[in-house]
Formats: structure tokens, sequence, C-alpha cells
């Protein structure tokens, strides 16, 4: 089984390989990385969050699988993201159906909430991301009542059973001087660290003003997380949030490996209002060529950034 793995894993990345020399080079373009929106229901009220204000939506399950069957060949990683994506009815087997897809690199973005009643099939991840704003008055008072604990609960509970965990926290105005705090609780409950400035594109016009970070708050952030070995973020990535609130997303070579599979069963270029087309509904791994490419300056989730430098090949 052991040398039926390595086979697989080999396998897959002379074709990654290929994938990417046919992007780079012939404009081809391949769901290196999935992000797949589960749901838009959420059990927080975050106040830099427009998705739970809409219509609450789940993904069929029998289209993820049908996207994982033309796909998952040329894909590399997969992120479950919602809304809250633990609160799909099918989550266990759309986990389980990730992971006998072996290999995929597979993560789930999560608030904590349903950690606890998840973890058995949570185990079948490669990495859980925690969504953490800093202490429990400036994390609840962001994302609701009792959300810190419920954060802190599944960190813990996650590490227990040997599950990698990172925190993404979302820095506002309000939360700028929390970044000391993540780092020090990091070392001491061994997790790693994501940041990024709200972005102004996917919160609620009311709140957009009074929630965007001071050209000082972001030099500040830069300067605190730069080089920090809890911090798994690109540098190129940090120097980047020099341009807040401005983000050239156009230029990037990863819009042509990267894709999001909405609620709705279509695949879009990316998440939210960076992407309002009707999308397309993959029925050969062809369709991607259908798929607007994204077009925005305003958004700060730092995927396309990250996996920017991660396929940036020296030379090529």
């Amino acid at each position: 089984m052991k040398l039926e793995m390595k086979l697989k894993k080999l396998e897959k990345l002379l074709r990654l390989s290929r994938d990417y020399l046919d992007a780079k080079f012939l404009n081809g373009r391949y769901p290196f990385y999935l992000d797949v929106r589960l749901t838009t229901d959420c059990n927080n009220r975050c106040s830099y969050c427009l998705i739970p204000r809409g219509k609450h939506e789940f993904l069929d399950t029998e289209t993820f699988k049908n996207v994982l069957d033309i796909a998952s060949d040329h894909v590399f990683m997969t992120v479950l993201s919602g809304g809250e994506p633990l609160l799909h009815p099918d989550i266990d087997e759309i986990i389980r159906q990730i992971h006998d897809r072996k290999p995929i690199y597979s993560i789930l973005v999560t608030n904590g909430r349903l950690v606890p009643q998840k973890i058995e099939s949570l185990k079948m991840l490669k990495r859980v991301l925690v969504s953490l704003d800093g202490t429990k008055e400036h994390h609840d008072d962001l994302r609701g009542e009792g959300s810190w604990d419920a954060a802190i609960k599944a960190i813990r509970l996650l590490r227990s059973h040997g599950i990698r965990v990172t925190t993404n926290t979302v820095i506002t105005s309000q939360n700028a001087d929390q970044v000391d705090y993540v780092l020090d609780l990091a070392d001491g409950e061994d997790f790693n660290c994501l940041f990024q400035p709200v972005t102004p594109a996917t919160t609620p016009e009311e709140n957009v003003q009074r929630l965007m970070p001071d050209a000082g708050q972001i030099a500040l952030l830069q300067k605190k997380i730069k080089n920090q070995p809890r911090v798994k973020m690109f540098k190129r990535t940090i120097d980047n949030f020099s341009n807040y609130p401005e983000n050239d997303c156009n230029r990037l070579f990863s819009k042509r490996m990267s894709f999001f599979l909405n609620t709705d069963g279509r695949i879009h270029g990316c998440f939210g209002t960076c992407d309002m087309s009707e999308g397309v509904r993959l029925t050969t791994l062809k369709d991607l060529h259908r798929v607007r490419l994204i077009q925005s300056r305003h958004c700060w989730c730092n995927d396309k950034f990250e996996l920017e430098h991660l396929l940036t090949v020296p030379g090529l």
C-alpha cells in the first residue's frame, strides 16, 4: 500500500507539473486550488461578513462529487469554506469523498463551534483553519458572543487529536493591536497563523469605514508578523499589504490555476463580490476555459497571492 501511494503521488506530481507548464505558457486552466463554498449559512455573525445576510444555501452533495470526479486528478489543494462548512448536512460524506481521492491537500475553514461534534471526520483533513481575532473581548465584539470560547475549545481539541491547526486573523481598526496576543497564544497552544486586512468588498457597507485599518496599523501589522516562525505566509504577500486597500488581482498568473465552486454548483474565478458572473457548470475540464477570470482591486483574502508565490518558479 505504501508503494502504491508513493506511485500515486509521483503520478500526480508529474500531472500537476504538466498543468503548470500548460497554464504558464499556453494559457491553460487547471483547478490546482479549488475553494468550495459548502453553505452560506453560519452560526456566527461577523461584523465584516456579508455572507450570512443573504439566502442560506447548501451545495448539492452530488454536484460536489461530480466536480471531484472531473477535476480531482488536477487538484492539489481543496479548501472547504462557507458560511460555516460544518453546518452542511452531508459534511462527513464530503470530507470522506476528498479523503478517498488521495493525494489532495485538504483544508476546512471553521469558526470552531461544531468542531467537537465533527472531530472524527476532521481527522481525515490535512489541516483545519480556525478564525481567531484576538482576546475574548475583541474576538466576540467582531464575531459574536461565545465565539471566542468556541474557537479556543476547538483549537485545543484539534491539537489534542494531532490535527494541524492554523488560525486566520482578520485585521480591522478594532483589533489591530491583537497581533502579539495571537502570536503568543500560537506558541502556547502549538498552532500556526495567518493574518489579513479586512476586505472592504465583502464587508457590510455600514461597517466599512469603521473597520478598515489605517496605514499606520497596516505598517505595524507588517512589522510584527515578518520573520515570525508561526506566521506561514510569503514575505511578498506581507509586503503587498502596503497597497491596502487596493490589491490588484488582475496581474496574477495564479488565477488560471485557482477556482471557486459556489453553493449553486457553478464554478467561478473567485468568490463573492469579486465575481458576480453566473459561473459555469463543470461537465468536462475544458469548461474551465469559459470561467470569467477574476478582476478585482479590492480583494484581501490572500489566497491568490499566496498561490502566486507558491507557483513562482525562478527562471520561468
